[in-house]
């Protein structure tokens, strides 16, 4: 089964309570309070860890603006059709990545898994 791959980067100001920090993908400075990160999708997959925490989302992009203002996220799942009338879908942000945790990372046909790159 072939993963369905695209990368993505996100880019706007935040406020962050925590300094500078850059990590898998992503970087966060507090005092000028900016947050980007870059992240691979990974179709129809999720991986099975402790959420640091769930929120509705309209679409991906607001999903990864939450990962990028909790300073101890680094990738998120979002569920593939809304759960609501509002159009509002589940993000699972999460505190690893599939790097991190390949033996919990499966198949899932109900959600999308966005995970951030290792940068050398």
């Amino acid at each position: 089964m072939a993963l369905n791959k695209a990368y993505f980067f996100v880019s706007f100001l935040v406020q962050i309570q925590h300094s500078y920090l850059e990590q898998n993908g992503i970087e966060r400075n507090t005092s000028a309070g900016t947050a980007s990160g870059i992240f691979q999708f990974y179709s129809h997959h999720y991986l099975q860890v402790p959420v640091l925490s769930s929120v509705f989302v309209y679409d991906d992009t607001e999903c990864s603006r939450e990962c990028l203002r909790e300073i101890n996220c680094f990738s998120f799942i979002v569920a593939v059709n809304s759960e609501q009338e509002k159009n509002l879908r589940v993000c699972e942000l999460l505190a690893t990545t599939n790097y991190y945790a390949q033996e919990k990372f499966t198949p899932r046909s109900s959600f999308h898994h966005f995970s951030t790159i290792r940068v050398s």
